[in-house]
């Protein structure tokens, strides 16, 4: 199983997802061998599915398929992004529903080759969001006759009821891997584990963020009403993001070609914010990725930011974005913390680590994830986690902040890794969130030296991050 790499939210464009209701559509063809192509729309949905099976991110699989499939329009694209990340955000609890149908006609899903269990979770997917059994067989009629009977139950509403309890009924509820909801529930208790991993199971807000160099929150929602004629709304925390309630052709939106928005999740933006920038302050981004974070940063204060990221590719792509919001004050770096030289010790006034980390708070946004996650990632981790707020403090001056975060709603990669800092390392001491948030959203997100950000809980909130402040002394 191929390791899990953390996916920076501010670095993949986010996606919204509208999922199938009704008949599946005028394309479904009728087939019956099994080795018979399915339909141009239906066949990349079951080809991107196949990718992902051998460890390609979804995201990574859609645009693979998408470049090739020259056939397909715009409206046939977007149904294809629905199924399949609809059916990688389900996945675990469509194949208990299958497994419960399959019981309920006494027929087993153990002898089902794999190609097939996917071709049937597809159809599983649609059953269960309202398609019927004649649209079924028409997009694959040899998957059906597999499993005689299975299907229809789906469709009729027939399925045998489910007889799990405790965290595992609620971990294929909200199709969450088993050791993920434990390591929650282990950590805050059944009932807000379950809160989390419902939180998860949602589909992500497409989330912007407007440079307040250029604009105003309130004239780039009228913008986007007049223009696209969509529902957008102002994030409930973040004072600088706009959520969309519809589809946008954003790229080619003049105002984001100019640098007045960019992607970005809220929750990386208050994480932006906590930071506390201000006018001539030198900062780093230890960890940028494509510097969604470090133009956040150098929208809200007159700082000089140095964004480092060992990967240089990431580099060029924070390039174009600085290009874009036409700000001079971020300074790429290639680099790592571990390997800084000496010269940058005691040279930063605050210092950002948004850590590598296992991603479980972006599970809606990179469903594919959950697949991939493996236990032993958390202590891969965990360990770099501890090594990274070490060389960082070093760079932060004496009286200055350093912020850690993550993308993780797992205690081992966030309260825990504070708690070893704060009790290992005498440079540093807790810093109230107040300092930077102020107190009015500090209070709203019960904020000490450390909070969490979502996930959710409201369909249009962050995806799950966890943020803290500390100074060095």
């Amino acid at each position: 199983m191929a390791r899990s790499k953390k996916p920076k939210k501010d670095d993949t464009p986010e996606e919204e997802h509208l999922g199938p209701r009704g008949r599946v559509g005028p394309d479904a063809q009728p087939r019956g061998a099994i080795d018979k192509r399915l339909g141009r729309v239906h066949d990349r949905i079951i080809d991107a599915l196949s990718r992902v099976e051998g460890g390609a991110p979804g995201d990574r699989a859609l645009a693979e398929i998408f470049k090739s499939a020259r056939d397909l329009g715009s409206n046939e694209r977007h149904y294809v992004g629905d199924v399949v990340y609809g059916v990688l955000r389900e996945r675990r609890r469509i194949d208990d529903v299958l497994k419960r149908a399959a019981k309920g006609e006494r027929r087993s899903l153990d002898l089902v080759d794999p190609p097939i269990m996917s071709r049937l979770r597809v159809l599983a997917y649609l059953a269960d969001h309202g398609a019927d059994l004649a649209s079924l067989e028409a997009l694959d009629r040899y998957a059906v006759k597999r499993l005689p009977g299975v299907l229809a139950r789906i469709v009729k509403g027939r399925v045998p009821p489910s007889k799990l309890s405790g965290v595992e009924r609620f971990a294929v509820e909200y199709s969450l891997p088993s050791f993920v909801a434990n390591l929650l529930a282990d950590a805050f208790g059944e009932g807000r584990a379950e809160w989390i991993a419902e939180g998860l199971a949602k589909r992500a807000p497409v989330t912007l963020r407007v440079n307040r160099r250029t604009a105003t929150r309130d004239d780039m929602i009228a913008r986007l009403r007049e223009d696209f004629d969509v529902d957008v709304a102002p994030t409930r925390l973040a004072p600088d993001g706009i959520v969309l309630g519809g589809r946008v052709d954003l790229y080619n939106w003049a105002p984001y070609r100019e640098g007045a928005v960019e992607l970005q999740d809220e929750g990386s933006q208050l994480i932006a914010l906590a930071l506390g920038a201000r006018d001539g302050d030198l900062v780093l981004d230890a960890c940028a990725g494509a510097g969604g974070k470090s133009l956040a940063i150098a929208a809200m204060a007159d700082a000089r930011v140095v964004a480092m990221d060992p990967e240089g590719k990431k580099l060029n792509a924070l390039e174009q974005r600085r290009a874009r919001a036409e700000t001079a004050r971020i300074v790429s770096k290639k680099g790592e913390l571990e390997t800084l030289e000496a010269s940058e010790h005691g040279k930063y006034d605050r210092v950002l680590v948004d850590a590598p980390c296992t991603g479980t708070g972006t599970f809606r946004r990179h469903p594919d994830l959950k697949w991939r996650l493996e236990q032993d990632d958390v202590l891969k981790e965990v360990s770099r986690q501890k090594h990274l707020l070490t060389a960082a403090a070093a760079t932060v001056k004496p009286g200055g902040v350093l912020v850690y975060a993550t993308c993780s709603v797992l205690r081992e990669e966030n309260e825990d890794i504070i708690a070893h800092a704060l009790g290992h390392d005498r440079r540093l001491v807790a810093m109230p969130l107040e300092e930077t948030l102020g107190a009015e959203l500090a209070g709203r997100l019960g904020a000490t030296h450390e909070a969490r950000i979502g996930p959710g809980p409201n369909d249009d909130g962050p995806d799950g991050f966890y943020v803290a402040a500390m100074r060095r002394v």
